[in-house]
């Protein structure tokens, strides 16, 4: 899977938090196009040295979870520092993520990287709360 770095010039000129936001804007932009689209999107950019963004949209099945699960495991070394995963573009999706996301979370916790879940959906709210041992909240 290619992951795409942020602009030149947010790269160049933006401190890291600037960098996580132009790098999510772009992923949610293209989870958003393909979730209009009809089809489950992961959308994944590079903000940083170690730091990730993966923008999912559309409908996330069970199979897609599999697909995520997958992607999330490849890219864990690329997310030593931050992973930041959007679910901004989700329209519905299978509580499977939650187990998913939790796992991840975990990983990364393990390896002293940061992890943000944004714009969790109401569906997942419990199971994800109760992945990580609390109730989840949003940012």
């Amino acid at each position: 899977m290619d992951v795409e770095a942020t602009p030149a010039e947010a790269v160049e000129t933006g401190n890291l938090e600037q960098r996580r936001r132009v790098a999510t804007a772009e992923a949610v932009d293209e989870a958003l196009a393909g979730a209009r689209s009809g089809r489950p999107v992961v959308a994944v950019r590079r903000f940083g040295e170690g730091a990730l963004v993966v923008a999912l949209g559309g409908h996330v099945d069970h199979a897609t979870v599999r697909h995520v699960e997958a992607v999330l495991r490849n890219l864990h070394h690329l997310a030593s520092r931050h992973l930041v995963v959007d679910l901004t573009a989700v329209r519905r999706c299978d509580v499977g993520l939650a187990r998913v996301l939790g796992h991840a979370r975990i990983r990364c916790l393990v390896d002293d990287a940061a992890v943000t879940v944004q714009n969790l959906p109401d569906e997942l709210r419990g199971e994800y709360g109760h992945q990580i041992g609390r109730p989840a909240s949003t940012p």
